[in-house]
């Protein structure tokens, strides 16, 4: 393991003249802990607004992270376009992230990044037109996204696929979650579960000031959004049963517009599904955690009667599914909200269908 620490900036715009490109940073991998494996890249880049074009990005079976950055780890992307990237990775290990630009963002920031033109990016998780998955600390400001995302399995965003929780050492969390502001997606975006036209999967992130212009499709049972499809209720426990860490709060969704369609089964026009993690259950008593606010959908939204809605759809845990004994606890907060376009063909007349809002 080691880093490429460099500062550096591009000069000039590069075409790949339709030949591969290995990811800078191509041989790291995060595991449930640590970082391991090959070098990363630690240092601040300024793309200085020029483009890298027509060429794709080289997999392998010891690549697990793929972009123009494969693992960028305490460093910092800015002002870098792509235009006419391919990026289609096989992966399916050791928290595997697929973006344009970059795999994954651990400890990082991003800002002034665009997925442009003729790009498309594919992938089994974390997959995201920009950047694959964010871990601890990031922050992701004024990227946009054209490439279309297509994600094999879970995680997938228009910008991020995954935005995860906080890391922690032994038994103690460090860190903070993520921020993604002033964001736009115009790519069409699909998987499987956990897909959003913004970021598939979030863990307490804040979402602020962003636009979804892109269909959102979603095969499976679960987390299909406008901005954001699944937010996590990720408590740990030691031993299977101490509780170490408890979440106080779910995302945070502010000032954030969907315009496109979405379908899936349980599917909103902002969040698609508020979920406990796996093998978890709901809190023990009713707690407000996912807050949206000031957000507008215009979009129209396709999926199980009763589980979709044009701002939420539902809940969900993945140990019990939805009976309402397992989810009733799990609350969605809505204020200052614009409903619109159509939810299963008809005009909606409330943010989301069922007790689980608290308005």
């Amino acid at each position: 393991a080691g880093n490429y620490g460099a500062n550096a900036a591009l000069l000039t715009g590069i075409d790949l003249g339709g030949q591969t490109f290995i990811p800078i940073g191509a041989y790291a991998y995060k595991n449930e802990t640590a970082v391991e494996g090959g070098a990363y890249y630690s240092g601040t880049f300024n793309g200085n607004n020029h483009t890298i074009k027509n060429g794709s990005i080289a997999s392998a079976s010891n690549i697990y992270n793929m972009g123009i950055f494969g693992f960028v780890n305490g460093g910092h992307i800015n002002s870098l376009n792509a235009v006419n990237i391919t990026v289609n990775s096989s992966a399916t290990e050791h928290e595997c992230s697929t973006g344009t630009i970059i795999g994954i963002l651990y400890h990082g920031s991003a800002s002034y990044l665009t997925a442009g033109e003729g790009c498309s990016v594919s992938g089994n998780y974390r997959v995201g037109g920009v950047i694959g998955s964010v871990r601890d600390e990031c922050t992701v400001s004024y990227c946009h996204n054209y490439a279309d995302v297509d994600g094999g399995n879970n995680y997938t965003g228009g910008i991020v696929g995954a935005a995860h929780d906080m890391d922690y050492e032994g038994l103690t969390f460090t860190g903070a979650p993520a921020t993604i502001s002033y964001c736009d997606n115009h790519g069409e975006v699909s998987g499987t579960n956990e897909v959003g036209g913004i970021v598939g999967y979030t863990d307490q992130t804040t979402v602020d000031n962003c636009n979804n212009y892109g269909s959102v499709t979603a095969t499976g049972n679960y987390g299909s959004g406008g901005i954001v499809g699944f937010d996590a209720y990720n408590p740990r426990y030691f031993l299977g049963f101490i509780p170490v860490y408890i979440p106080d709060t779910g995302a945070t969704i502010s000032n954030c517009s969907n315009s496109a369609s979405v379908n899936g089964p349980r599917s909103g026009g902002i969040l698609g599904t508020l979920g406990v993690t796996p093998g978890e259950d709901q809190p023990d008593s009713s707690k407000t955690l996912t807050k949206i606010t000031n957000c507008t959908n215009s979009g129209n939204i396709t999926g199980t009667d009763g589980k979709c809605g044009s701002i939420y759809g539902y809940p969900i845990t993945y140990a019990h599914g939805d009976g309402p004994e397992y989810i009733g606890n799990l609350k969605v907060l809505i204020s200052g909200c614009t409903t619109g376009g159509t939810v299963n063909g008809a005009t909606p007349t409330i943010p989301t269908p069922g007790p689980y809002v608290t308005q």
